[in-house]
């Protein structure tokens, strides 16, 4: 072999071994690039375990022990903060693991097909300004068919140019909420202008997050709901208190005027038995005991009326009337009952004829004009007027005299109860009437009603519809 000859044969075995020692330096280049690919899916597994770990963390401590249900109930507000609160962290954990810029989490109403924001994390200056209520669905998605996919459980994932917009980068990602197949909320996902191509392992945590986040939305629904019942419970138990209160209220006035009346009767007979007494005082004493015996037969006539229309036992013999006419015979009764008493009549001249219950709706006429007539002073005059309104007859009683307070007319049409700013005296006509009265006018479709002035007097409405 020639000179050149060796050095052909020298150049070729050093490429060879050029070549090989850069084919080894490759494979070992790509086996790095591939450990560290491995070691970079491996760190976001882990990371993704953590962010499951943190949330389980984060929802076993998100509810207190409940409450006493009668006692204390929770306040609404408090519980909602404490629960962005909660989500608030949850979405920090998905957001730093998940390594995406922003996450949103909103809650779906199927009826309303609205989405409201319940928390965010993240600098994502779009989900404030965009999100600032609660807005449509449609709104968000760009076809019926998006909506059909997040109600299957699918993920969306979102590019600028399929929004239409790269003002909101939230459409990014979009992860349905879905409790028992239902869709509650959506979980938003924003990592910017880069594109992050999902793997199975990334999805089977993001469903994961969704499912447990699922939960924590439907406990959280179910914690309001309770709430709201709870404090349905607690305005319920402190209306029978209050209602209990006046009724006992009731029960010991009852009791008052029963005693008064047989006292006074005890006396009046004693004395007619032991006395030597004249004619005309005996006619005193027994015209006494007869106006008790009246006003305690008055009283038993009325509890027996409220409860036969408290428990809907009370009928109604319905028949063609004229109101003039009824409060014309009341008036002339209780004029000859109260002569001290002026009461002038301003009916309307022709007024529509109506179906109701003739006796019934005298005991209203002259149980209001009872208790008008009470109040007024020695001399006044009581005005009765009558006038038709829309579709009913409107009666109205004015006692120019000293008015009844705000308090006491809203507590007078209560049953079981009585004006606080009047003295009981034996002689009064019990609230007891009024009570009656209204339920007789609500069962007419009208309704009853008073107002009053300190310096302008007490006036008494009730309404009958006539069609």
């Amino acid at each position: 072999m020639g000179r050149d000859g060796k050095e052909l044969h020298h150049a070729a075995s050093l490429n060879g071994l050029l070549l090989s020692i850069g084919s080894q330096e490759a494979e070992q280049l790509l086996s790095n690039e591939a450990m560290l690919a491995v070691e970079q899916e491996a760190k976001r597994m882990q990371s993704a375990l953590e962010s499951l770990s943190a949330l389980i963390t984060i929802l076993l401590q998100q509810y207190p022990s409940a409450p006493d249900p009668i006692l204390a109930v929770p306040q609404a507000v408090g519980s909602e903060g404490m629960m962005s609160s909660v989500m608030v962290r949850c979405l920090e954990c998905i957001r730093q693991h998940l390594i995406c810029h922003a996450a949103m989490l909103a809650e779906f109403s199927q009826e309303a097909e609205m989405v409201s924001p319940l928390a965010c994390a993240g600098t994502a200056s779009a989900y404030v300004q965009y999100w600032a209520g609660s807005m449509r669905l449609n709104a968000i998605l760009q076809n019926p068919d998006q909506f059909q996919c997040l109600c299957a459980g699918e993920i969306l994932t979102v590019t600028l140019a399929d929004s239409g917009s790269g003002d909101h980068p939230m459409h990014r990602m979009i992860i349905p909420i879905l409790h028992q197949s239902t869709l509650i909320g959506l979980l938003f996902l924003d990592y910017g202008g880069t594109q992050l191509p999902l793997k199975l392992p990334e999805i089977v945590v993001i469903k994961t997050l969704s499912r447990m986040l699922a939960l924590a939305m439907q406990r959280d629904r179910e914690q309001r709901e309770q709430m709201r019942i709870l404090s349905t419970l607690q305005s319920t138990n402190a209306e029978l208190m209050r209602i209990n209160a006046l009724k006992n209220n009731f029960i010991t006035t009852i009791n008052h005027e029963f005693r008064t009346i047989l006292l006074e009767m005890q006396k009046c007979s004693e004395l007619m038995c032991d006395e030597t007494l004249s004619l005309d005082t005996l006619k005193e004493f027994a015209v006494d005991i007869h106006a008790d015996t009246r006003r305690l037969v008055h009283m038993i006539n009325d509890l027996a009326n409220l409860e036969r229309i408290e428990s809907d036992q009370m009928d109604i013999c319905l028949e063609w009337l004229n109101i003039n006419v009824l409060i014309t015979a009341v008036v002339k009764r209780l004029r000859v009952m109260h002569p001290h008493h002026q009461i002038a009549l301003r009916l309307a001249i022709a007024l529509p004829i109506l179906l109701g219950d003739r006796e019934k709706l005298t005991i209203v006429i002259s149980n209001l004009l009872c208790n008008m007539l009470e109040f007024a002073s020695e001399g006044s005059t009581i005005t009765i007027t009558s006038q038709v309104h829309e579709n009913t007859v409107h009666v109205s009683m004015h006692n120019p005299g000293p008015g009844i307070s705000a308090g006491g007319l809203k507590r007078i049409l209560e049953s079981y109860c009585y004006p606080l700013d009047r003295p009981i005296s034996s002689s009064q006509e019990r609230n007891l009437d009024l009570s009656i009265a209204q339920k007789i006018v609500q069962m007419h479709g009208g309704q009853i009603w008073a107002d009053s002035g300190i310096r302008n007097g007490s006036t008494l409405h009730f309404s009958v519809c006539f069609a």
